[in-house]
């Protein structure tokens, strides 16, 4: 949606929910790095809508290099199933020297020679509503990075994925979604399956 609309929603959901505790009103930047092997098998994937490879991503909030989370994302039907792995700045830099070292968590790291492939960054705003489990995000200005394969987070070049800005708005959910809730989202009238990822691969390709 445009960065008005965006805004305009915002501004209602704030009267209905709270903030995610872990921004500064709800606000903080993440920055993901994206692995896939030489074959681009999990884009590929994605692209054709099979999604049967599990997607691995290491992410960094608000900058914060030094404490970064390795996580393991796999998407069976309408259900996403996530494993993840707090490590430091040296663990990911020893497991690009030998990529067994998260063999013990994670072995198709290594069984499927996955390498860094695609940077994912933006700024999120997000609200939180426990009965139901509902997280609600708006992503701002997504960026990846300008090379195919980037490797250490914090030192890669970027550049803004959109020609003109927009707002990417999510509704996420595990129990239910509360009826006070209904009203305000179907406002949200450009719905449609998007995937930051794939936006960001096709982007650092051109």
């Amino acid at each position: 949606m445009s960065p008005l609309e965006a805004e305009i929603l915002q501004q209602k959901i704030k009267h209905l929910l709270p903030f995610d505790p872990m921004g500064d009103n709800g606000r903080y930047t993440i920055d993901s790095l994206y692995f896939d092997d030489v074959h681009s098998t999990y884009l590929n994937e994605k692209l054709d809508g099979a999604e049967k490879a599990p997607k691995f991503r290491i992410r960094a909030y608000n900058k914060n290099y030094e404490r970064l989370k390795l996580e393991r994302k796999q998407k069976k039907g309408d259900l996403v199933y996530k494993k993840s792995l707090a490590i430091s700045l040296e663990d990911y830099e020893a497991f690009l020297k030998q990529p067994l070292a998260f063999g013990q968590h994670f072995p198709e790291l290594y069984t499927n020679r996955l390498l860094p492939r695609v940077v994912v960054s933006y700024e999120r705003t997000a609200f939180v509503y426990e009965p139901g489990n509902v997280r609600i995000t708006l992503d701002r200005h997504l960026q990846t990075s300008l090379t195919h394969n980037p490797e250490l987070m914090g030192t890669f070049a970027r550049r803004q994925v959109f020609d003109q800005e927009s707002v990417i708005f999510e509704v996420k959910y595990t129990g239910f979604l509360p009826s006070h809730l209904k009203g305000v989202i179907n406002e949200a009238q450009h719905k449609q399956s998007i995937s930051k990822y794939v936006l960001c691969r096709l982007a650092s390709l051109t």
